[in-house]
């Protein structure tokens, strides 16, 4: 995971929510008799040093499978190493390009919900609020660019226009430049496709422009922490992302309320933490997927087996939604995993 470096708002509490799981279920006993041995490795947020652990983890320590990494660049990378080595893997990171095409990707699965999945959901938005003008910014990487690839689709199909699209990159403190030519667009909604720390620049940059038009950004900023980065800019900011902020808000009737709850009170109470994320949450859901499987394959698992048993994963009800994978389908969530929210005073409200 990417503990250290650029990535580490999303690495850190991934290792914190891998770390959690295990103890959990080493204190039931383990899985079929046997107690989970966790390994965790700091790729420090570089693709070639994430390749060189992916190898390590699969010669050396000999996993049945690993978790990694946070980001989509170097899990595209890195998939290419498990695949080869026919061991499963879970990303924890968004590209849809990280599990397709499916034909060359069966030993690769991941938890966040996919780039079709959400940009669509902002696609619907925009035809359900009569807005027709879209203005894209987002982080000159494979995330970034995975997903604009897939909102472009979104737009042909619900006759959205895209105004402009720039990019800037992860490192960057200032994205003014971009959200001038932005403005200069005058769309009727800008969508920010980023992660923190360049997404709080955004916010901030975006204020410090005067910029009225309503803003969303992508799930990877559904967190206290992106509050606090975006500051004084942070009030009515919006974001398309999974429940976990708004658990409270959900019905009782949500069948991942009561798993939800529990992860935050685990994660924030018991085991102090800090403020839960998506990101920690992704984390959960990929080895917890994994102890599901481990249960399904009997008293003596093998990689292939795991990883059959992952692709017949059925209403698996995790943090980060409900799981349903097929031969077809890597990620197996919906738009309905999906919410979108915004910064009121202070705090994340649902808009639907």
């Amino acid at each position: 995971m990417d503990i250290t470096g650029t990535n580490a708002s999303l690495g850190a509490p991934e290792r914190d929510s891998l770390t959690m799981a295990v103890k959990e279920i080493n204190a039931q006993g383990g899985i079929n008799g046997h107690k989970i041995d966790l390994k965790i490795y700091d790729n420090e947020s570089d693709e070639t040093k994430s390749v060189m652990l992916a190898k390590k983890l699969i010669s050396d320590d000999k996993v049945l499978a690993f978790v990694g990494t946070s980001v989509s660049g170097s899990s595209i990378a890195v998939a290419k190493i498990a695949e080869e080595a026919q061991v499963p893997m879970i990303s924890a990171a968004g590209s849809i390009k990280i599990v397709t095409p499916i034909e060359q990707h069966k030993w690769i699965f991941k938890t966040p919900v996919a780039d079709p999945t959400s940009t669509e959901r902002l696609a619907v938005y925009m035809k359900d609020q009569n807005l027709k003008k879209v203005a894209w910014v987002s982080t000159n990487n494979a995330m970034g660019d995975g997903a604009l690839k897939e909102f472009q689709k979104a737009a042909q199909k619900y006759n959205l226009e895209i105004v402009t699209t720039q990019k800037f990159e992860a490192t960057d403190t200032d994205v003014t430049t971009q959200l001038t030519k932005v403005k200069a667009a005058n769309p009727d909604m800008i969508i920010s496709w980023s992660t923190p720390p360049v997404s709080g620049v955004v916010a901030k940059n975006y204020r410090d422009l005067g910029l009225k038009t309503p803003i969303f950004f992508n799930q990877g900023n559904g967190t206290q922490a992106f509050i606090k980065l975006a500051g004084d800019a942070a009030e009515g900011l919006n974001v398309v992302t999974t429940k976990i902020v708004v658990a409270d808000q959900l019905p009782d009737n949500d069948v991942q309320k009561a798993v939800l709850l529990k992860y935050i009170d685990d994660y924030e109470k018991k085991n102090n933490y800090g403020p839960v994320s998506n990101f920690g949450g992704n984390g959960y859901d990929a080895i917890t997927l994994i102890f599901d499987a481990l249960k399904r394959a009997g008293d003596n698992p093998d990689r292939a087996k795991i990883r059959d048993e992952l692709e017949k994963t059925t209403n698996f009800v995790g943090v980060t939604g409900i799981y349903n994978m097929s031969p077809t389908d890597h990620t197996g969530l919906t738009a309905k995993d999906l919410v979108l929210i915004k910064i009121a005073n202070g705090k994340w409200q649902r808009i639907e």
